[in-house]
């Protein structure tokens, strides 16, 4: 019966080999009239004369051209979360966690961007970006119920954000660049980032409810200070952050997956009631694959603030993986944490000294961080993970603010 299966099977393939070539062979030959006249052959007296556009090619349909990047990643889901448990202690910028949605919808940004014609700046808007994130702070003694006024103060920050990523990578910015094929390994590759966040300080950003939490499931002593934190008030924040794609090894940027090293220096701003700050820094990365590519995506808790272009390389497709070195320096006047409260006056509380006083600290005009890390990146997933060392904030502090960073990032439609 398998026999006798297998053997009709094989006739149908031969059928149908044989009339496929009957086809070819039919659409080759001319046709009975054009092999009879020629097509520039003399017309009889009368005969009908010939419309000129019938000599002409009939057009044919093509398929839509795909995007000129090979875009396929449309949508992207990413989590932050850093806390100093990585580092193994609790103080300072204690825990960060925010959770993003990002689209690629240049068309719909269009309206709200412009074109810059500057070597370094062109391209255009591309990605567009909401997330809801909260960041706490915590003095060192979390034992200590009193006010502490030689130590910075409770604090928690609860917001909602909505930015736009702009870059070189654009699918138009590739299409000009179509008859100059090699224009755009001249052009230097960036993406710069604006957004805006609104939010709530103080109790009204339940960061004290989470750490307190976050202690009782890991069965850590409760901090007891809370009391004693940030007065609530509403927030902004303006943030900008721009960073170039400099190849080092190979000396330009590779049209191919292979093992690369190259440097993104990179420039921050922030102005608003929470923060401010102007900074810039770099970062060397040293991996497989990192052409067309501006990861590591960014951290939460203060410095670079930058959410990462929709990854639209070619080599979409293909296995990334690096490691990473970053600097950033930035010249601060304006830390909500350190400070104080903008809109409302400063916390009294009985203190450790025993008297009735408010928290007095000098800021740090300038502020650095060193991090280390490495990315590892699937087509359809990118999880990362860093260890942060950041300078004194304020003249008192007792130490370096030491924490880690984890970033998992999905794509929901690739």
């Amino acid at each position: 019966m398998a026999d006798l299966l297998w053997s009709r099977v094989a006739l149908l393939a031969l059928a149908l080999t044989a009339a496929h070539s009957a086809l070819e062979a039919q659409e080759a030959a001319p046709s009975s009239s054009e092999a009879t006249t020629p097509i520039h052959a003399p017309r009889s007296r009368g005969a009908h004369p010939r419309d000129p556009l019938e000599d002409r090619a009939a057009p044919t349909l093509q398929p839509p051209k795909a995007d000129a990047l090979g875009q396929q990643r449309i949508q992207r889901l990413s989590l932050w979360f850093e806390n100093d448990a990585f580092a193994a202690v609790d103080r300072h910028y204690t825990n960060g966690a925010k959770l993003a949605w990002q689209v690629f919808c240049p068309e719909f940004l269009e309206p709200f961007t412009a074109d810059v014609d500057i070597p370094g700046l062109r391209g255009r808007a591309q990605d567009l970006s909401v997330w809801i994130g909260q960041n706490m702070y915590s003095p060192e003694n979390l034992d200590e119920e009193l006010l502490i006024p030689d130590d910075r103060p409770y604090g928690g920050w609860l917001y909602l954000g909505v930015g736009m990523t702009r870059t070189n990578l654009s699918i138009d910015f590739e299409e000009n660049l179509e008859c100059q094929p090699d224009a755009l390994a001249r052009e230097v590759l960036y993406q710069e980032f604006i957004a805006l966040e609104l939010g709530l300080v103080g109790n009204s950003s339940g960061a004290d409810k989470t750490q307190i939490e976050i202690h009782r499931l890991t069965n850590s002593d409760p901090p007891e200070g809370w009391r004693n934190q940030l007065k609530s008030e509403i927030g902004f924040q303006f943030k900008y952050a721009c960073k170039w794609l400099l190849p080092l090894w190979p000396g330009k940027a590779a049209e191919e997956a292979r093992w690369q090293v190259d440097v993104l220096p990179h420039a921050v701003l922030e102005a608003g009631t929470i923060y401010g700050h102007v900074g810039g820094g770099g970062t060397l990365r040293v991996g497989w694959n990192t052409h067309r590519h501006f990861g590591p995506t960014q951290r939460i808790g203060g410095g670079l603030d930058l959410l990462g272009a929709l990854d639209a390389g070619r080599w979409q497709s293909a296995f990334r993986c690096y490691g990473f070195a970053r600097l950033e320096t930035r010249v601060v006047w304006r830390n909500i944490f350190v400070d104080g409260n903008t809109f409302r006056s400063p916390v009294e509380r009985l203190s450790v000294n025993g008297i009735v006083e408010r928290v007095s600290i000098d800021r740090e005009p300038v502020v650095a961080d060193a991090e280390f890390g490495f990315v590892f990146e699937l087509p359809w997933v990118q999880l990362s993970y860093a260890t942060v060392v950041r300078t004194k904030e304020f003249e008192t502090q007792e130490g370096l603010t030491r924490f880690g960073a984890v970033q998992l990032s999905v794509a929901l439609d690739w």
